[in-house]
């Protein structure tokens, strides 16, 4: 039996045809990644954080009560006869009060907790974002009453000198 060779080249021509379209396609879909690819590095990288204001530091003499310590220079001070205060956009940072003697705490507060100030553990007032206590002075006698934000306590703790 002879066969025709007409409907074999048919064959082979769409079989070549068939590889090529699906070539193209192939060819496309890698071309799709490439750009995707390509467009990855070119996105603005996000901006990078500020980097923090440094802080600097000053030394404050009460001179009323014979103390000093160290604060943040951002706080604005106010003084007046026997009493100092410090503080940063009209809220109160520190504040100390000289006295003779200690005054009890106010009874219609909350009660009075203890913490540990240079060592020792006293008595303070926690109104959530500040402590209320007193400080004896021991060259002159004096107590000093201590309104002072809790994120500050450390420095002043570990600054203070009488």
């Amino acid at each position: 039996m002879f066969r025709k060779k007409g409907p074999i080249f048919l064959l082979i021509f769409l079989l070549f045809i068939l590889i090529f379209v699906i070539g193209v396609r192939y060819g496309q879909t890698i071309e799709r990644v490439n750009k995707f690819i390509d467009y990855l590095p070119k996105l603005t990288p996000a901006p990078s954080p500020t980097p923090a204001k440094e802080l600097s530091y000053l030394r404050y003499h009460f001179d009323s009560c014979s103390v000093s310590f160290v604060y943040p220079s951002d706080l604005t001070l106010t003084e007046t006869s026997g009493s100092a205060r410090f503080s940063k956009d009209n809220q109160n940072m520190i504040s100390l009060e000289c006295m003779s003697r200690g005054a009890p705490f106010p009874s219609d507060g909350p009660p009075p907790i203890q913490i540990t100030f240079q060592n020792k553990k006293i008595a303070a007032i926690n109104t959530g974002k500040t402590f209320i206590f007193n400080v004896t002075v021991p060259k002159i006698g004096k107590v000093i009453r201590v309104s002072i934000n809790k994120e500050l306590l450390p420095l002043f703790d570990s600054t203070l000198t009488f």
